[in-house]
């Protein structure tokens, strides 16, 4: 009986090498077969991280030049392209954009697309012969990282390749790197500044970018029945759109803030969610919140504050008490994350955790009420938090370094923050549930690769729902009480262009 097409397991420094073996009833070819070496090689990548949308995970394009199988020519016969990301043991098929064969020699050309990486964590590639018969033998695997598409780029057009500035491959600036300003993403939405610029949005402010979203650090709930509305604002009028899920004739349209600005979600002790914006005025930033306001500790209500500067990271939530937003920014000092807090005595307070290599993955983990200063390390693949309850380091096993890491939400209806993020290639949650104490991995599939990206806290009945929206037309989805499986509900809202929340 005629077997599957088979890969030796025979690798060089320089490339893939397979070899193939023929069926049973071709005994003579067979071992012809097992001393011949075919050839599997990067030859070129093409190029990566030439756009980047915020939150949306940029692609790797490589050429790969391959001997086929002996059996091709007879036909019946494909070559597979599979990768794995970092120390991730499962397989993924790699999107092949097209291929050429060369029937002289046998041999092809693919193009193929793959997930960018936001770290020097390598993609390993392996290919492997499939007929009717089966799958054959994996080859030996081939690394590709950020890094060698990196090396083709000069974003800043200043003579040096972005892998020698941007020395982790990360694609943003930090202070481990020698990048010029350039290739700075000064408010870390996943859209480096020279890519805001080129097309025209602000380049330190989340709310102006390709895709802009509405700061929040939970559930935007504006009437107070413990759902979240779901709401847009509007950049070039500062206008916000507010819509209720149980009465839906039942909306609100709010005029707050001036195009340029950044919109946020915030909470004040009394009231239900209301508006703010953050707004650039020369070397400082000024918060303006809709009425109430601010409280502060003397029991007066502010509706400006001033605090932090444009290079800050914006990061308000209940960082001083639960259910009260405060202003708070983030910056790199010294190799270093700090956060630094506005109080409402009018103090300020800093915390330090982290460095260069980590991004921010802050969230309410412990079920307090308050944020944990957390970071996700994409080298080692953890995200690792302080509890605010307890002053507690903690350090789970989790994501991927392809992974979109600003989702965050209580998709268990427990009182705490899952540890999740969004793979965006197969386009699903995958998240550490904290019902389990962190100890039960789940997956729920939504959306699609490239059009869609994640949104935070949409809560209905007491939990966070998987929820992804799409920035073009204003369309979200989400499952129906979270079920894998279940049913998939829809809603539209917002205009293209507009900050999601």
């Amino acid at each position: 009986m005629p077997a599957p097409p088979k890969l030796a397991a025979l690798f060089t420094v320089s490339a893939f090498t397979v070899a193939a073996k023929a069926g049973n009833d071709f005994l003579r070819f067979m071992k012809m077969l097992y001393r011949s070496i075919f050839l599997f090689a990067l030859a070129l990548l093409m190029g990566a991280l030439t756009s980047r949308d915020a939150r949306a995970i940029d692609t790797l394009r490589a050429r790969l030049q391959t001997k086929l199988c002996p059996e091709y020519p007879r036909g019946g016969v494909i070559v597979e392209l599979r990768y794995r990301v970092g120390i991730n043991t499962a397989l993924l098929p790699a999107n092949v954009l097209s291929q050429v064969v060369d029937a002289a020699t046998n041999t092809a050309t693919f193009d193929i697309e793959l997930p960018a990486t936001n770290a020097d964590t390598p993609l390993q590639l392996s290919a492997t012969c499939v007929n009717r018969f089966g799958r054959g033998l994996l080859s030996n695997e081939r690394s590709i990282s950020a890094c060698d598409g990196l090396a083709l780029l000069d974003t800043d057009s200043d003579g040096l390749k972005d892998n020698f500035e941007d020395t982790n491959c990360n694609s943003r600036f930090d202070s481990a790197d020698l990048a010029s300003s350039q290739l700075v993403d000064s408010d870390l939405d996943g859209t480096a500044d020279l890519i805001e610029v080129l097309r025209g949005t602000k380049p330190n402010w989340p709310g102006s970018s390709p895709r802009p979203f509405i700061l929040k650090a939970s559930a935007a709930d504006f009437d107070g029945d413990q759902q979240a509305n779901p709401v847009a604002w509007r950049p070039e009028n500062g206008t916000w759109y507010i819509r209720d899920y149980q009465q839906p004739g039942n909306h609100l349209a709010i005029q707050w803030g001036l195009p340029g600005d950044s919109p946020f979600v915030y909470e004040s002790p009394g009231y239900f969610s209301n508006v703010g914006v953050v707004r650039s005025t020369g070397q400082a930033l000024r918060w303006y919140f809709r009425s109430p306001g601010f409280l502060t500790s003397q029991n007066t209500r502010l509706t400006e504050i001033s605090f932090g500067t444009p290079s800050d990271i914006l990061v308000p939530g209940a960082w001083q008490e639960a259910g009260v937003t405060s202003p708070a920014v983030a910056s790199l000092v010294n190799n270093e994350w700090q956060i630094r807090t506005y109080l409402r005595n009018g103090s300020t307070q800093t915390k330090r955790f982290g460095d260069q290599r980590d991004v921010l993955k802050i969230a309410d983990y412990d079920g307090d009420g308050l944020l944990d200063f957390g970071v996700y390390r994409a080298t080692t693949q953890r995200v690792i938090y302080i509890r605010s309850s307890d002053s507690q380091q903690i350090s789970i096993v989790s994501g991927s370094p392809t992974a979109d890491y600003l989702i965050r939400g209580d998709f268990t209806g427990d009182g705490k923050s899952e540890i999740a993020f969004w793979e965006p290639l197969p386009a699903s949650f995958r998240l550490v549930t904290s019902d389990s104490d962190f100890l039960t991995f789940a997956e729920v599939q939504l959306g699609i690769f490239n059009v869609h990206l994640p949104l935070s806290f949409n809560r209905i009945a007491g939990r966070d729902l998987f929820t992804v929206v799409d920035h073009n037309s204003g369309q979200r989805y989400w499952r129906v009480d979270n079920q894998p499986t279940g049913v998939i509900d829809r809603l539209q809202w917002g205009l293209p262009g507009d900050a999601q929340g």
